[in-house]
């Protein structure tokens, strides 16, 4: 499984980027978990949290503005 978070799903580039990276991963029999932030840090770190609880594979933050707490996340997910 692999996790997506994007600031928005109105958005048509966000759109197309969930569509193509759900077909990519469904051709390696992998799962998408979607996630939408509504541009608010605050539900992004949410929406993080949750993702990691599932432990994926990966987990993709889209977007220009990110809250710092993933980058936290980050070190302390990676493998060692």
């Amino acid at each position: 499984m692999v996790s997506l978070i994007v600031p928005s799903l109105r958005n048509a580039f966000f759109a197309a980027t969930a569509d193509a990276l759900q077909a990519a991963l469904a051709q390696a029999g992998v799962q998408l978990l979607l996630g939408h932030n509504e541009y608010d840090p605050a539900r992004e770190e949410a929406l993080v949290r949750a993702s990691l609880a599932w432990s994926p594979a990966a987990l993709v933050l889209t977007g220009l503005e990110h809250s710092r707490a993933p980058g936290r996340w980050r070190s302390r997910a990676a493998p060692r």
